[in-house]
């Protein structure tokens, strides 16, 4: 499926996920630093795992690029951790749904 750049950049999402028990001061720090170093227009979610998930969607946006995912491998310590996801309603809006 094809978008337009600016559809495209907007039905992407980037989900962080965290347990609960890893999270410490100097880690959100790094995690701040990493996301403000790439502006854009993707949403940022959290989804802090524990006895009882938790899921934040932080104010601010990210441009997702190869430099930013590499900056949350090396915070996070996990690419699984890190997730692109689109969301299904602007692919099928671009389907003509």
């Amino acid at each position: 499926e094809v978008l337009p750049l600016s559809e495209a950049e907007k039905a992407v999402e980037l989900h962080l996920r965290l347990e609960t028990e890893q999270i410490d001061k100097p880690l959100l720090q790094r995690l701040k630093e990493s996301l403000a170093s790439s502006p854009g227009m993707s949403g940022v979610y959290v989804h802090l795992c524990g006895e009882e998930p938790v899921t934040l969607k932080l104010k601010q946006s990210v441009g997702i690029t190869t430099a930013l995912l590499r900056r949350l491998e090396a915070v996070l310590g996990d690419p699984a951790r890190i997730q692109r996801l689109v969301r299904r309603s602007l692919l099928e809006a671009g389907r003509g749904r």
